[in-house]
């Protein structure tokens, strides 16, 4: 074997074990983050949240279903993703102050 082989068979040597090394080390990383973001899923399935983050969902969703009263793109986004929501009466008599008139909007997202 020349000299120069022996150098060349060196040099890619080490650009394998360099690129074994990394590729261990970014494994390890992923694994730290993928338990990071099991733990979150976890606390999100098991409801720290709880009522306030059902409140807060149902809350969007309310002005969501306000909004697609006057906003077409509203209401299809809203239908295509498994909501109906039904026009608002037309009548003469305003709610009461302090009263909202929320329009309904059934379904579950998917």
């Amino acid at each position: 074997m020349h000299r120069w082989q022996c150098t060349v068979a060196w040099v890619l040597s080490l650009i394998c074990l360099a690129l074994s090394a990394s590729t261990v080390l970014i494994a390890r990383h992923n694994q730290k983050v993928e338990r990071v973001l099991q733990n979150q899923r976890a606390l999100i399935e098991r409801g720290i949240l709880g009522p306030q983050g059902q409140q807060v969902g149902n809350n969007v969703l309310q002005d969501l279903a306000a909004t697609a009263q006057r906003n077409t793109e509203v209401r299809d986004l809203l239908a295509r993703h498994g909501f109906q929501v039904t026009p608002a009466a037309t009548n003469a008599a305003a709610p009461a102050a302090g009263t909202s008139a929320a329009p309904a909007a059934t379904g579950d997202a998917p």
